[in-house]
């Protein structure tokens, strides 16, 4: 889960955050209060009107400064709360909602219960081809996760106009349930997920890559430019795998970013994350990569090293493009390029997801992975608690979403069965 421009208007709510439309009340006079004076009692003989004044107005232009400053910072901090990534995605499902409301002359903010529920009805049972999906699909409706975000944008606008979210109503929450509940409609939605890599099917895929051995002469541009990509993708696929990063968090490692250590027998690198989905308030967290003494030629620690040497990356983002021309660009890549070199090398290799059924099909993606190494991992004998630690799962029921065919046959309860035992 390309962006159309989007020009904010302080009067268009649909184009921006409410954080950015709903701007925060500028510094507002406050009338000079005056003491009650009992009654009988003549009021207290005050300083000439102009001296008074004067000094009013230099301490309440000082204050009205002073607040206009740090709203201005309150604001700039706000902008924060979110990433950019969901900030996008807020905006595009309020813009996907207004266009909703319009089309049916209903108001978005405020918007009423029922609207919200008809909304989420209508893209439940429908995906609007306006909005760029293919035509041979627009019967499909939205994934409830999607519908969830949609919820989720409407709930956040609400709030930050300081209105009621009309998203807690009950009318909406039944609405939400029946959705995910409704059998046919979950038959009917194609769900596709990314299939694990594991590690005899990564050595494939690594295998195909170009990079290895020595560089080609400079001068051969075309052929230097694709050792060059050869060596980069070689670096992150291993640390991809070894890591269990997300796919948005591994092109977004940089130099200042990875340490090496030694433990005792153990050495490898530590990655820092500054920030991620499950870390949105920005404590910081770390994952691992052993070194593989057991099989150099499979090492994360030695294929980011030869990557960083062959590009010359001393600081900033770690994944970078190159060009045609071998130039390395300064930028990192995106997670679209990561994405499709996981899938080049997956083909090239002759690898084939294991399917389940027609309405649950498997491909090869970035997350592929991650997914590989909880798979690999557990079947091989790593307890959930160690992988929650360098997947960074907080809920075990999330980590066990992933399919886990080996380890399911390995640990099935079926084996202890009286069925199954011998007599």
């Amino acid at each position: 889960m390309a962006d159309a421009e989007e020009n904010a208007s302080s009067e268009d709510a649909s184009e921006m955050l409410p954080a950015e439309s709903g701007k925060l009340a500028a510094p507002e006079r406050r009338p000079e209060s005056r003491r009650d004076v009992p009654a009988g009692e003549s009021p207290v003989e005050e300083l000439p009107a102009e001296d008074s004044s004067a000094e009013d107005s230099v301490e309440e232009a000082v204050a009205d400064g002073a607040f206009a400053e740090d709203l201005t910072g309150a604001e700039d901090f706000s902008q924060k709360a979110l990433s950019e990534r969901t900030r996008k995605a807020y905006r595009r499902a309020w813009a996907d909602f207004e266009s909703y409301c319009e089309e049916v002359g209903k108001g978005s903010l405020p918007a009423r219960p029922v609207t919200v529920a008809a909304y989420i009805n209508s893209r439940a049972r429908g995906r609007p081809t306006s909005r760029g999906a293919p035509k041979n699909r627009s019967g499909e409706g939205l994934a409830a996760s999607t519908l969830e975000q949609r919820l989720a944008a409407i709930k956040y606008y609400h709030e930050s106009d300081g209105l009621a979210s009309p998203t807690d109503h009950p009318q909406v929450s039944r609405v939400m349930q029946g959705i995910r509940n409704d059998e046919e409609r979950q038959e009917a939605l194609p769900r596709t997920e990314a299939a694990p890599l594991v590690s005899s099917d990564l050595k494939q895929a690594l295998e195909v890559l170009p990079g290895s051995g020595s560089a080609p002469p400079r001068s051969e541009t075309a052929e230097y430019a694709r050792w060059l990509r050869g060596r980069r993708d070689c670096a992150l696929l291993l640390l991809g795998f070894a890591t269990a990063l997300r796919p948005r968090e591994l092109t977004q490692v940089e130099k200042q970013h990875v340490t090496r250590e030694v433990k005792g027998p153990n050495e490898g690198l530590i990655v820092h994350i500054p920030r991620s989905k499950a870390d949105q308030i920005a404590e910081g967290q770390t994952v691992t990569a052993l070194k593989n003494e057991a099989n150099p030629t499979y090492c994360p620690v030695r294929a980011l090293s030869r990557w960083r040497r062959a590009a010359s990356i001393d600081e900033g983002p770690l994944f970078r493009g190159v060009r045609r021309d071998a130039a390395v660009l300064p930028g990192p890549i995106s997670y679209r390029t990561l994405n499709r070199l996981v899938k080049r090398a997956c083909r090239k290799a002759g690898l084939e997801p294991e399917g389940f059924s027609s309405a649950k099909k498997r491909r090869y993606s970035a997350h592929s992975l991650r997914a590989g190494h909880v798979t690999d991992a557990s079947s091989r004998g790593a307890s959930d608690s160690a992988l929650m630690l360098q997947t960074r799962h907080a809920d075990p029921k999330t980590l066990r979403k992933y399919d886990r065919p080996a380890q399911q046959l390995e640990e099935s309860s079926s084996a202890f069965l009286g069925l199954y035992q011998k007599e």
